[in-house]
């Protein structure tokens, strides 16, 4: 989609070569995400790691929060890992269930403006995220990217970066771009937990 819109700018007579999105943070949003942090604990030494469970568009691409949290509890057993669970209000309650089985041994950001979360994103070593907005966000503050793809296509909307790894499982029937999915989720449900935490 990027390409495809500027190759519209292109004809419209813009000759400027397509640089990779970024995202500027100000003094006021690095300090409220670093007191955010130091209020949890959270030190430079530790690799700090965000994971988003949601997705604005439907449950469709979501990978299963079940996996989520088994993917969290290992990310914990590394004592010099602290985890970050990022979501919209719209997602509070996934955000909330993780946090709860994590023990709240995690910090959860929810429904934070664009430019704070940005400055959080910014801090973290690795965001593993569904095909949402904060995949672009971290690309764009350049903290790397694990994207989790079903039934969208990220040829089309994948992470932009050389820092963006995508994860995808093709079957017959993604990407099917529905909300939700009419059959067995069996796109999201092939990733395993064990590949994710690979990547890390």
């Amino acid at each position: 989609q990027a390409d495809y819109y500027y190759q519209l700018v292109r004809y419209l007579g813009v000759r400027e070569e397509r640089r990779p999105p970024c995202v500027y943070i100000g003094t006021e949003e690095e300090s409220f995400a670093a007191s955010l942090c130091e209020a949890a604990g959270i030190k430079g030494s530790h690799t700090l790691i965000a994971l988003n469970p949601g997705a604005a568009y439907g449950s469709a691409k979501r990978w299963p929060a079940e996996k989520y949290i088994a993917l969290a509890r290992r990310l914990l057993s590394n004592p010099g890992t602290r985890l970050l669970i990022i979501g919209g209000s719209d997602n509070a309650s996934l955000v909330d269930l993780m946090c709860l089985s994590l023990e709240h041994h995690a910090l959860a950001a929810v429904g934070k403006d664009l430019i704070k979360l940005a400055a959080l994103l910014k801090r973290c070593n690795l965001l593993i995220t569904n095909d949402t907005g904060p995949m672009h966000i971290a690309a764009a503050v350049g903290t790397p990217v694990v994207a989790l793809f079903g039934s969208t296509d990220p040829r089309t909307t994948g992470p932009l970066g050389p820092r963006s790894r995508v994860i995808i499982k093709q079957t017959p029937c993604s990407p099917c771009l529905k909300r939700r999915c009419p059959y067995d989720h069996r796109c999201m449900e092939a990733i395993t937990v064990d590949e994710v935490a690979m990547t890390v």
